[in-house]
């Protein structure tokens, strides 16, 4: 008796179409795109993959670079902005995953600037065009262009004159936000540490648009022989490094907070504070000095760094070092000198030799 499909379709439609089938169930998937997802996605940090959806919002290529790219940025504006601290944000793998188990401040921080760095790449990248799903531009841009041309004179705003092609900027920044708040959160984790950790990827989200960091506009001098009797003004983004500075001011003046007795809102530990905005950082355990390696809390301790002689700057080696001393040697430095460009068209240099003062914590 034949099959309802072998009577309804010609004999060798039909078996096409099986074998168009088994070959679809038993041909291997692309191996590219799948060492692809698992190459980037590994390549997070650790407490990253376990604390965000990074890897599980990794379905393209071109989007698990710009988040790698991202999260590799914060990652370099972290250490730079705490290489003169007794915690430098080393991320070696037993101190950061230990770390991050706590409630510190250096972890409001390294959340807050991630999150950043997320939201920063992934406007970056909608700005240029880069994500098929992500349209800078509309209609109503389109139209609010032309009126700016056509009524260019009377657009003045104080002196300036303000060009609607920052609405394009408006919009990536909304998606790079969006996109960051979806990738970075964290849904495992619903107690007090959960409530703080969203509050300051929040935080640094916001670090973006604050009226605080200021530099949100870049504006363009007109007049004769220079002279700026007009400005026509765009909107710009912050320059990530700034972004990594306003945090760092937010980490100085993080307020240590508790939960109120629903278990839904942060409140300030102490009552003499006054409540926290949403820009400001926040945390729930007070932080060690640092000063000695300890593996439980994440402590790399600060022997062997570099310091200066003196006092009153972080990196001084009064401060640094935890009053343990220091040690002082000399290194022999070469560096080229004396060059002189030669017709043509050569450059000339000796390498001049000089000895330097090295501070190194006991």
């Amino acid at each position: 008796m034949k099959s309802i499909a072998g009577a309804m379709l010609p004999k060798w439609i039909f078996i096409i179409m099986l074998l168009n089938i088994a070959y679809g169930i038993l041909r291997p998937r692309n191996p590219f795109q799948r060492t692809s997802h698992l190459s980037v996605c590994m390549k997070f940090p650790a407490y990253l993959r376990r604390n965000t959806q990074l890897c599980e919002s990794v379905k393209e290529t071109m989007l698990g670079l710009v988040l790698l790219n991202g999260t590799r940025m914060a990652i370099l504006e972290c250490q730079k902005q705490f290489r003169s601290r007794r915690w430098n944000c080393s991320h070696d793998t037993r101190s950061i995953e230990a770390i991050v188990s706590y409630g510190y401040k250096e972890v409001a921080y390294l959340f807050a600037i991630q999150s950043a760095g997320v939201a920063h790449a992934i406007t970056t990248g909608c700005h240029m065009g880069m994500f098929a799903n992500c349209q800078c531009k509309s209609k109503k841009k389109r139209r609010q262009r032309k009126l700016a041309k056509h009524e260019k004179r009377n657009l003045h705003y104080k002196g300036n004159i303000y060009d609607w092609s920052d609405h394009c900027l408006e919009r990536a920044i909304s998606y790079g936000k969006g996109m960051s708040r979806k990738v970075m959160r964290n849904d495992k984790v619903r107690d007090v540490r959960g409530l703080v950790d969203r509050h300051n990827k929040e935080a640094g989200r916001l670090a973006l648009t604050s009226m605080e960091l200021g530099h949100q506009s870049q504006c363009k001098c007109h007049g004769i022989s220079g002279a700026c009797h007009l400005k026509t003004c765009v909107r710009k983004l912050p320059d990530f490094r700034d972004i990594g500075r306003f945090l760092l001011q937010k980490y100085d003046s993080a307020v240590k907070v508790m939960i109120d007795n629903k278990g839904t809102k942060l409140l300030p530990k102490e009552k003499s504070f006054e409540h926290h905005t949403s820009t400001d950082l926040v945390y729930t355990d007070d932080s060690p000095d640092f000063c000695k390696a300890n593996v439980k809390t994440g402590s790399m301790g600060t022997s062997g760094r570099r310091c200066v002689p003196g006092d009153g700057k972080l990196n001084s080696c009064s401060i640094l070092c935890c009053d343990k001393g220091e040690e002082k040697s000399f290194v022999i430095l070469e560096e080229h000198c004396n060059c002189t460009f030669q017709y043509c068209c050569d450059v000339h240099c000796e390498i001049c030799r000089k000895n330097v003062t090295s501070y190194t914590c006991k």
